[in-house]
């Protein structure tokens, strides 16, 4: 289940988010720019969870980012840090929760949700569950391939 944290419950789990950046990333230099986006709005973090009987399970962080197209003006919902969340894809809440971010991407006006994938097999899933959307493969010149959704 994906759930988006408010700006005043970043505050209080940051211990957490940070952890979890830092696990996946190692201690990337940026993570205080990322807090200050985050609770400036400017950013967007979703937290990955099971929900169990007494207690829910974290299992990873999605970031998005709104942003506006300069030349079309139209807004684009931005997936930033879904490697955090790909390694769980093939769980049926999986669809769920891109479902929760493109209708959230609608509710904010944004005509588009885009993200880069790492995982070849992510990007499989996602075109055999969506086939009627656009899925557009791109290529990182300096890395493997990536897919934007």
């Amino acid at each position: 289940m994906l759930l988006k944290l408010e700006s005043h419950q970043i505050k209080s789990h940051w211990t957490c988010i940070k952890t979890m950046i830092q696990e996946s990333f190692g201690r990337p230099i940026w993570v205080n720019n990322l807090l200050r986006s985050l609770i400036l709005n400017n950013l967007q973090c979703w937290v990955v969870y099971i929900k169990g009987d007494n207690e829910n399970t974290l299992q990873g962080l999605v970031f998005t980012e709104i942003v506006e197209d300069p030349i079309t003006s139209e807004k684009i919902l931005y997936i930033r840090f879904g490697e955090l969340w790909e390694s769980i894809y093939s769980d049926p809440e999986y669809i769920n929760d891109i479902e929760i971010l493109r209708s959230y991407a609608r509710d904010q006006g944004c005509s588009e949700v885009k993200g880069s994938i790492e995982d070849r097999s992510v990007i499989d899933y996602i075109k055999s569950v969506f086939k009627d959307d656009n899925i557009r493969i791109s290529y990182n010149i300096s890395t493997n391939v990536k897919g934007t959704v």
